[in-house]
């Protein structure tokens, strides 16, 4: 008895949903396998602000203390002869504000934690969405955790740990923005930005050439003169914040309103020239001393170390830091590399019916 021609054709369109239905059954399973890991690494990252009774960081006590000074300040007159309000937009107010706001609610030490610890998650889940913008594999932020205590966070600089998921964001963003230009993304990266520049000044100064070179560099793939119009453009993203910091810089810097008698003037110098160079000398850290320590100081702040490294052997079981450290940017490089060498993969042409 002779068998019927089957049709492969036929056969394939059959197989087709059925595959389709395997993937996304596949997806699934690895996208709950992710968040996951993903929470499970979170709260470990998050533990140690709350399973002390003091946090063990240096700056701790004094950030303490002045958000506590910011919320009595009204009613406590010690505080009003002391000090003086400033009714100003000022970098590092985001920080002490939200805590400020949260201790109506409970005491400074717990609102202290709770916003810490939201700016400790915040890490992870800006890489999360800064891969997801540019396009890359979502398991790379599993290389994130190990930064979320990091050494800003051992120092205790507070403000500046903030202002780093909001770096993340406005990156993230950013990249949106230069994907599909609108009116709605460009005004989430400049009030992204605002919120950066209230946070600290540091990232914030980042982004300010950051964001213009970037969308210079990826316009000009286009032709020198799109990356220039792209540049042009991108500077009008940080303008916004410009103009929100600059009534501080101006009482600070140059009108110098603190600067009451001659011995401050000497101290922080009678001209505005004088106080920015007062302050960015480099008399704590010089440039090359600040880009030695991410190598040296990455992950072991404070850890006690020789001068010279004595051989593999030391560097294995003494400087734990360091050892980290090196193998975290071998792999960041790689990473680079693999970036820079990765080419966009020709779509297979569907088999005909």
């Amino acid at each position: 008895m002779p068998t019927e021609p089957t049709n492969s054709s036929a056969n394939k369109r059959i197989d087709a949903p059925e595959r389709a239905t395997e993937a996304l059954a596949g997806g699934r399973r690895w996208s709950l396998a992710y968040w996951t890991l993903f929470v499970c690494l979170s709260a470990l990252g998050i533990a140690p602000v709350w399973v002390s009774d003091i946090l063990p960081v240096l700056d701790a006590a004094s950030h303490l203390h002045l958000m506590r000074i910011i919320h009595e300040y009204g009613d406590n007159l010690l505080y009003q002869h002391h000090y003086a309000e400033v009714n100003a937009i000022v970098p590092y107010l985001t920080y002490y504000k939200v805590v400020d706001w949260l201790q109506f609610f409970t005491d400074v030490e717990q609102a202290n934690r709770l916003v810490l610890s939201v700016c400790l998650l915040g890490i992870p889940l800006g890489v999360h969405a800064y891969l997801k913008s540019i396009g890359h594999n979502r398991w790379l932020v599993l290389g994130v955790f190990p930064w979320m205590l990091n050494s800003d966070f051992f120092m205790g600089f507070f403000n500046y740990l903030m202002s780093i998921p909001v770096f993340l964001f406005v990156l993230a963003a950013h990249v949106r923005f230069l994907r599909k230009p609108s009116l709605l993304q460009a005004s989430l990266v400049a009030s992204l930005l605002i919120f950066l520049a209230v946070t600290h000044y540091l990232l914030w100064g980042v982004s300010l050439a950051l964001l213009p070179l970037l969308a210079f560099v990826l316009g000009s793939k286009k032709g020198w003169l799109r990356g220039a119009a792209w540049g042009v453009r991108d500077i009008g993203l940080v303008i916004p914040s410009i103009l929100v910091l600059m009534p501080w810089f101006l009482s600070y810097f140059v009108f110098a309103d603190g600067v009451k008698t001659p011995d401050q003037a000497v101290l922080h110098g009678s001209t505005w020239m004088q106080r920015l160079l007062r302050i960015y000398s480099g008399q704590h850290l010089t440039p090359l001393d600040s880009i030695t320590q991410i190598f040296e100081r990455l992950f072991n702040r404070f850890a006690e170390q020789p001068a010279h490294i004595r051989g593999v052997a030391d560097l294995i079981f003494r400087r734990h830091g360091e050892l980290i450290s090196s193998i975290w940017l071998i792999g960041l490089a790689l990473w680079f590399i693999g970036t820079v060498k990765r080419r966009q993969e020709k779509p297979a042409e569907p088999e005909p019916a």
